[in-house]
């Protein structure tokens, strides 16, 4: 470098040495972005692996394994209860499929090979597993090292006249505690070894008669071979029921019991619906039983029976019915202290009639009262008479009080003071 700047040289020298940081940087980024990915497909080939020779494991462990079919890329092998199993690899979708569980790799996965051998001992001990099953895939991905293959190896007796012996399954080690809920349930726990259980779903509450049946090669702990049975229960749903209270006012018309209910305790399974039937009146003030008769269950179809079902009675109560006092005339302001001033009224309903002073003000005087008629009848124009003692306008509020004949009524009380009606 000069004073003047860099020459040609130099700058070709700095852009060169630039150049080679910034590929070398890149190269590393590709580098460790391949390192990641390929630390991920590793990990997920890996839990593949694990989870594929795990399943086979746990389900080919105890089985007796009878006979082994190949077709296209898959294998069919038959269990000494009856059972298939088959194993298939399809490489195009890059899946391994056993007992119809599909495990999914990913993209560019090799998957090949796929082989089961029976092999059997040249020298048989009845009592000892004298055969096993090899099971194998070839799984592999470009670039990435490791083994991913399938390897499984499982002994097994192929003796079919060696005979095994189990405990009879009993209600006490295999019913459940169910209680009904609309849906179907199995009744027992998992099957044992050496058997499976038929007759165990139900929907509907009762008692049912669960089968054991052995497979092939098993007996039971009383040397016998024949099914075993015992029973399961799915219990019934309890609830309590209520007949719904009614309540009116009296009108001389009876309160009739309607089909009106509820469920107060417990409830019901979703969907079903209560229908009701109660009986009983009452027509004057009171109460009286509203008696529930019958409840039934609905869901489309009659489930009453997959209930426990306890049944409440109601209440009828006919309250006692308000009625009218009217007040024809009003008091002038003054109460005449030489004659009696007439106060006029009627009621709805016949009674007796009172009248109570109502006020505590100094002022208040006191006021003869006068009812010529005691006993009213309904409808009729009645008088109250009224005499003031003194010469204060100031008198004490009164409170007219109809007590009904008919005990249907309440009693009313009016109350009004010199100025009027209140």
């Amino acid at each position: 470098m000069n004073n003047k700047g860099m020459t040609v040289v130099e700058l070709i020298v700095s852009f060169s040495l630039t150049a080679l940081v910034v590929a070398l940087l890149l190269q590393l980024l590709i580098s460790l972005n391949k390192l990641s990915n390929t630390s991920g497909i590793k990990t997920e080939l890996l839990t593949k692996q694990s989870n594929i020779e795990k399943q086979l494991y746990d389900d080919l462990e105890f089985n007796n394994i009878l006979d082994i079919k190949s077709e296209n890329n898959k294998y069919i092998l038959t269990l000494a209860s009856g059972d298939t199993r088959e194993i298939e690899i399809d490489n195009t979708n890059k899946k391994i499929i056993y007992n119809k569980k599909t495990y999914k790799f990913p993209n560019n996965t090799s998957i090949t090979n796929l082989d089961v051998q029976n092999i059997i001992a040249s020298s048989i001990d009845l009592g000892v597993d004298n055969a096993f099953i090899k099971i194998s895939i070839d799984v592999s991905y470009p670039n990435v090292s490791g083994n991913y293959n399938i390897n499984v190896i499982l002994p097994y007796n192929n003796v079919t006249n060696v005979t095994y012996t189990v405990s009879s399954p009993s209600a006490l080690n295999y019913c459940k505690s169910l209680t009904y809920n609309g849906r179907e349930q199995t009744l027992t726990k998992t099957n044992g070894k050496g058997y499976t259980f038929s007759g165990n779903t139900q929907i509907d509450a009762g008692t049912y008669t669960i089968t054991a049946t052995l497979a092939n090669g098993y007996k039971w702990d009383d040397d016998t071979t024949e099914p075993k049975t015992f029973d399961c229960s799915i219990n019934k749903k309890t609830i309590t029921v209520k007949a719904t209270n009614q309540t009116k006012p009296y009108d001389t018309q009876a309160l009739i019991a309607d089909s009106t209910c509820s469920v107060t305790r417990g409830s019901l399974v979703q969907g079903h619906t209560l229908n009701c039937y109660s009986t009983g009146s009452q027509t004057t003030a009171g109460s009286s039983d509203k008696t529930l008769e019958t409840v039934s269950v609905n869901n489309g179809a009659d489930v009453t029976n997959n209930y426990n079902i306890t049944k409440t009675n109601g209440t009828l109560t006919v309250n006692k019915a308000d009625f009218m006092v009217n007040f024809i005339s009003e008091l002038t302001q003054t109460i005449n202290t030489s004659m009696p001033t007439p106060f006029t009224y009627t009621s709805e309903q016949a009674g007796t009639v009172t009248v109570t002073k109502n006020g505590t003000n100094e002022g208040c005087i006191k006021t003869n009262i006068s009812i010529p008629n005691t006993t009213i009848s309904a409808n009729t124009q009645s008088t109250i008479l009224l005499q003031g003692t003194g010469t204060t306008t100031d008198t004490c509020g009164l409170d007219l009080i109809v007590t009904p004949t008919d005990p249907n009524y309440n009693t009313q009380t009016r109350h009004f003071t010199v100025d009027g009606i209140e």
